[in-house]
């Protein structure tokens, strides 16, 4: 399968999606925000929410999560 390079765009062109963080990441201010679309996961900086963001195939980000934890 061949792996497409993530798509950087504002993140207000997400802004219809519901953003959330980890509920383990608390009151810290090193976090990310992540929004899901049928295919895609969208990350942003939770400190700069109109700032850059950028997606990936949700199953990237599925492995992603599970290589982390």
């Amino acid at each position: 399968m061949t792996q497409l390079p993530p798509v950087v765009r504002q993140a207000s062109e997400y802004g219809h999606l519901p953003w959330f963080k980890s509920i383990h990441s608390g009151q810290q201010n090193g976090c990310v925000s992540v929004a899901h679309t049928d295919t895609q996961t969208a990350v942003r900086d939770s400190k700069n929410p109109m700032g850059p963001a950028f997606a990936v195939r949700s199953d990237a980000w599925t492995s992603f999560i599970a290589a982390v934890r």
